[in-house]
């Protein structure tokens, strides 16, 4: 929240938007600028509203400063004492505050569906090389990775059926766009990854790089999905809910999720699967955290 809509609280707004922040903005007054608007307090005079108030100082990017490192003066008064005629003083160029970027142009819709399709076959191909050598990941892929060991249904069943019930708060949380995207998502995932034994067969698949390229591909599958405001799990959608609503930081209730899966691990893989499992959630991870930083993509 910021108070006053002042060159000073319009500059931290506009930063903080920039960081991917909600900010909420509040003003007492009909129009923003604060001090550095323009009145008219004598008839004819149109002046900075700074200007009886302004005093010699320490100089500042933003109010303007002197040659000789004071406030520069705002108007000289007439021969008659009352009349002041305003005083231009241009701020010098190393001060000059530096331009917004331009407004990202959002992505179409064709481009959200090739996305969208391209990041299910590579997730689709990295959590089929995870599923071939018998490891384990977190989120929902790692839940219904580990179902599989205990039910008869399959991983793509399985990874669509712990999804749906996440639906209708992807829509209250994180509106309709976004949510269709990411089911869209985990549809095409979920038949995928039933259907990859149909054109891909792995007669000899070592288990070390099953862990580091299944996680690599599902970690470009994912920031695909990032980029163009998608999603590939429920539990990403209620880990926001939770910070929003209940206080719970989204990255606290992600990892007690993924330890939660790790501890039931124990009970059905060994050590050495374990390890594996854990190796390929870093290489997902990696890629995310190398590609996916804010303020470096501009597409929506």
């Amino acid at each position: 929240m910021v108070v006053g809509t002042g060159h000073n609280g319009l500059v931290a707004t506009a930063s903080l938007a920039r960081a991917g922040q909600k900010v909420l903005v509040l003003e007492a007054r009909d129009r923003v600028g604060g001090a550095a608007t323009t009145g008219e307090p004598w008839p004819g005079y149109r002046v900075s509203t700074a200007a009886p108030r302004r005093r010699r100082g320490r100089s500042c990017a933003t109010c303007g400063a002197g040659a000789d490192g004071g406030a520069a003066p705002l108007a000289k008064r007439g021969r008659n004492g009352r009349s002041p005629a305003p005083v231009k003083t241009p701020a010098p160029a190393a001060l000059a505050p530096a331009p917004f970027p331009p407004a990202p142009e959002p992505h179409s819709l064709f481009e959200d569906v090739l996305a969208i399709l391209t990041a299910a076959a590579f997730v689709s191909l990295g959590s089929g090389l995870i599923g071939q050598a018998r490891l384990l990941t977190g989120g929902t892929f790692g839940i219904a990775l580990l179902l599989t060991r205990l039910t008869p249904l399959s991983f793509g069943q399985l990874y669509l059926l712990i999804n749906l019930p996440f639906f209708w708060l992807g829509v209250r949380q994180m509106g309709w766009r976004f949510t269709w995207k990411t089911f869209a998502a985990i549809g095409l995932v979920s038949f995928g990854a039933d259907h990859l034994k149909d054109v891909v067969r792995f007669a000899d698949l070592a288990p070390a790089y099953a862990a580091v390229m299944g996680g690599l591909l599902m970690g470009i599958g994912l920031l695909i999905l990032f980029r163009h405001g998608a999603s590939l799990g429920g539990l990403n959608i209620l880990a926001i809910w939770l910070q929003e609503r209940r206080a719970v930081r989204a990255g606290t209730f992600q990892m007690a999720v993924d330890s939660a899966i790790v501890v039931a691990s124990f009970f059905v893989v060994t050590p050495r699967v374990l390890a594996l499992s854990v190796l390929g959630a870093v290489a997902l991870n990696v890629v995310l955290a190398v590609n996916h930083r804010p303020g470096r993509y501009l597409g929506a």
